[in-house]
């Protein structure tokens, strides 16, 4: 169900920063100088930034539980040892 919420708030999050954009274009602003623009291009960014956090954070609890039943250490799954420890 989350990843549905999340698909559904991005896309109308961009769909507002492309009116935004074409509102600009259409009114000759550059786009980096439309705060309305800017505003809306970091709340896309934040929210990007925590799907993909929520993704990693799904990641590493799958690991764990699959650490839990194999006994191996988290670290030693090689394709995630060098983001945990830079998250720990």
């Amino acid at each position: 169900m989350k990843q549905i919420h999340y698909y559904n708030e991005i896309k109308e999050e961009i769909k507002k920063l492309n009116q935004l954009v074409d509102e600009a274009l259409e009114n000759g602003t550059p786009i980096i100088q439309d705060e309305a623009v800017m505003e809306q291009n970091r709340k896309v960014d934040e929210l990007i930034v925590e799907i993909q956090r929520n993704m990693f954070n799904t990641i590493i609890n799958e690991r764990n539980d699959n650490q839990k039943d194999k006994n191996i250490p988290l670290n030693d799954f090689k394709g995630y040892k060098d983001c945990i420890l830079k998250e720990n």
